[in-house]
Order: structure tokens, then sequence, then C-alpha cells
């Protein structure tokens, strides 16, 4: 049967699974806050000036009034009226500023979740001991766990402070398409101790060793290679075009398979090229492709010597 002090550690416990949802929607608007204060702050002192220039000439008017009998009055509540004015931008964008706080990781994480723990802690202690001490430290679980909701309210009330200003749906749009492009893949390929210079009617080996740049995985990726008529690959099956581009004669092509890329781990392939008998430079191209992400088509030379 659980006991008071077990409901208490569960509360905890599901006050830190709303912390992180809370947490995550803190995280989306936070720096659509820190600009909105930014922009308030310019606002608020855009305002002092004009509000500053517009009393200045209405006291001088009035204070040419005094000087001609007029009673002081008006000068006084003209100040006070200053003085209000003043007062109420300076409210608002305290008000702001405070709100953006309460977003911050200090006092959204940091505070109430250490409350919380704790006060895990100190309902787990009650359970462990008896008489007086039970009692005091089921007292002390408590206002630590009042003491998170106060955190946890004020976060929840700068959330909805700012939802009048900040377009949430468009923040997570904007967050989800941040994830997508960090978990779409991208690929790229290394050529090491490849010699561009290569003897005439020899073989020589392109060592192609294919990387994730970015993303969890890449699928059934592959490499397209293509080389000017001249050259001869071998160990490939080739498919020669009718017709040039990329400075490449009639150019012969064909896929490498590479597989499934894993962050960290680089995979190898040998790609046997022959150089013709004629010395001269030599056009090759390659471009990348896999399940959700093709490269562009990029060339380099080889010398025949």
């Amino acid at each position: 049967m659980i006991t008071l002090y077990g409901y208490t550690i569960l509360a905890d416990l599901a006050l830190l699974a709303v912390l992180v949802v809370i947490f995550a929607f803190a995280v989306s608007i936070y720096k659509g806050a820190s600009e909105l204060c930014i922009k308030e702050q310019e606002n608020a002192s855009n305002r002092r000036k004009g509000i500053i220039e517009k009393t200045k000439t209405e006291l001088t008017v009035k204070l040419q009034s005094i000087t001609n009998g007029t009673s002081i009055n008006g000068v006084r509540a003209e100040l006070d009226n200053f003085d209000n004015e003043i007062r109420n931008i300076d409210k608002t964008v305290l008000r702001i500023i405070e709100k953006a706080k309460c977003l911050t990781a200090r006092n959204l994480v940091f505070a109430p979740g250490s409350l919380l723990l704790v006060s895990i802690i100190t309902s787990g202690i009650a359970i462990a001991v008896t008489g007086a001490l039970q009692t005091i430290m089921w007292v002390l679980a408590l206002l630590l766990l009042a003491s998170s909701l106060y955190f946890i309210y004020r976060c929840i009330c700068a959330i909805e402070f700012f939802s009048n200003f900040i377009d949430l749906s468009t923040l997570m749009e904007q967050a989800l398409e941040r994830h997508k492009i960090k978990t779409t893949p991208s690929v790229d390929i290394d050529f090491f101790d490849f010699q561009l210079t290569i003897k005439r009617g020899e073989i020589a080996k392109i060592d192609v060793w294919a990387y994730l740049r970015q993303g969890s995985i890449a699928r059934n990726t592959k490499v397209r290679f293509s080389g000017t008529e001249e050259l001869d690959f071998p160990e490939e099956e080739t498919e020669q075009l009718e017709y040039d581009y990329l400075n490449m004669k009639k150019p012969k092509q064909f896929w490498s398979a590479i597989g499934d890329i894993n962050p960290g781990v680089q995979k190898h392939r040998i790609v046997k090229v022959k150089a013709p008998d004629i010395p001269g430079e030599y056009t090759m191209a390659y471009w990348i492709e896999c399940d959700e992400f093709t490269s562009e088509e990029k060339t380099f030379k080889i010398k025949v010597t």
C-alpha cells in the first residue's frame, strides 16, 4: 500500500516529467522572447525621447505663462503626467525582462528540478524513519514541492505571455525543420593516397573513403563515377554516353555501391582506372547518392605522362 510519502514521491516524479515538456516549449520561444525584449527596450527608449521632447515643449509654454501671472498648478500637473508616463514605460520593459528571465535554464530547470530532487530524497527519508522526524521530513518535502510549483507556474505564465506576441506554431515548425536538417544525411568521399599523375598505359587504384558529414544514417549509398572515353575502368561494367559534358568526351560511367553509412564510420571502395597511351590531362567526375541525399557532381583531373 502506497503511503502519503510515496504519493509525494510520485507527485515529484510527475512534475519532473511536466518540467521536461515545459522546457521544450520554453526553448522554442526563448530566442523570440529575447528578441522581443531587445525590441521593446529600443521602443521604450524612443518613447522616452518623444515624451521628453513633448514635455519640454509644453513646460516651456507653461513657464512663459507663469511669468505672466498664471498659476503654477498647470506645471505641476504636467510634471506629474510626465512622471507617470515614464514610470509606465519602465514597468512595461521590466515586466517583459522578468518574464524572459523565467525562461532561463536557471529558473526553469536548475531551481525547480533541484527542489523536486531534494523533495524526493526527503520523502524517502520520511519513509525510512519514524516519529517526529518522519513528520518533519514529510512537511519539508511538501514545502519543496510547493516551491517547485511556484517556479513552474512562473514559467507557464511567461510562456502564455509571450505566446501573445510570438507564433508558437511557426516556432515549432522551425524547430522541426532544424531537426530535419540535422538528421537528413549528407555524404562525402575522400581519395586518400591517390596519385593524380599516372604513367601512360598503367593501371592506378583510386581509394574511395565515404563518410557521413551529418545525419543519423545514410542508407543505400552509392557513387557514380564518370570518365572521358580515353580512360578505361577494367573491373567495372561501364555505360558510355553519346554526348559530351563537363569537359569529358563521350564519358564512360558506372555506379559503385557503398551501402549504409553510420556516423563515425568510413566505407572503403577501390576503383581501378587505366591510363591511355597518349599523355595529357583527362577529366573524371563523381556524384554521391543515398535515399535522402544527392550531392552535386564534382570533377577532378588525371594527368597521364
